[in-house]
């Protein structure tokens, strides 16, 4: 199936695969719906984009592997959230300049926030997937496969998740706190913005090594139950 290719603008790195409404569909060998994500929001949110909607008659086998593949890439994106952490470190260590000029905290916290959306949408993302890709082991099982192996990494998975989304709520909860910063982000107390800065970058980075993990873990396992169960070619008569 030809898939119609996102903007020439958008990098291919950047462009998240969505698979909330493709492993929906697993049961229905006739359709196969290809979204993608575009990332808004300065790069951290997921703004799903439907580019191309298409139904084809196809055989079970060529529509499951497809489906494998777009879950796979799914996964692959969830890796790729160095960005969002790039505020962090820097800017916590930088000294004010005389005449305590703290925008560098003051932009920093407000970085932090736009990161902190980002990576729940990744969270959500990651949670659909957990759904879809159930859907398709149960799909399998229906057909007689063995599915153990994925029926672990999909466990595994949700558990790494589940801590993944504590850690990232305890940062929310520090950002929502906001020692050592007014309503308006505005530094009161260098010393407690700067703590608090700290904390959220910890967990948000707790939450991001999480969300990595669980993701290649769940990515290989995919990987291998598609190679173990590639479909036979009929032999030529």
């Amino acid at each position: 199936m030809r898939v119609t290719q996102a903007a020439p603008a958008a990098c291919a790195s950047e462009r998240i695969i969505v698979v909330a409404a493709v492993l929906r569909h697993l049961a229905d060998t006739h359709s196969f719906y290809s979204f993608f994500a575009s990332r808004g929001l300065q790069g951290y949110s997921a703004r799903l984009i439907c580019l191309h909607r298409e139904k084809q008659i196809m055989k079970t086998s060529p529509l499951i592997s497809k489906i494998v593949t777009t879950v796979l890439s799914g996964l692959a994106v969830l890796g790729l959230s160095a960005a969002a952490f790039a505020w962090a470190p820097d800017a916590i260590a930088a000294t004010p300049a005389p005449g305590e000029d703290y925008s560098h905290l003051e932009m920093a916290y407000g970085n932090a926030q736009v990161a902190l959306k980002g990576q729940q949408n990744r969270i959500d993302l990651a949670k659909q997937i957990a759904a879809n890709v159930q859907t398709f082991i149960d799909a399998q099982k229906a057909n007689g496969k063995n599915t153990s192996s994925l029926d672990a990494a999909l466990a595994n998975y949700r558990a790494q998740f589940a801590s993944a989304q504590t850690a990232h709520d305890q940062a929310a909860s520090v950002l929502s706190t906001h020692a050592g910063f007014d309503a308006n982000g505005t530094v009161t107390d260098s010393t407690q913005a700067k703590q608090t800065l700290r904390l959220a970058r910890d967990h948000m980075r707790q939450a991001r090594t999480l969300i990595a993990s669980s993701g290649r873990a769940l990515h290989a396992a995919l990987r291998v139950f598609r190679q173990a169960n590639r479909p036979v070619a009929a032999p030529q008569p």
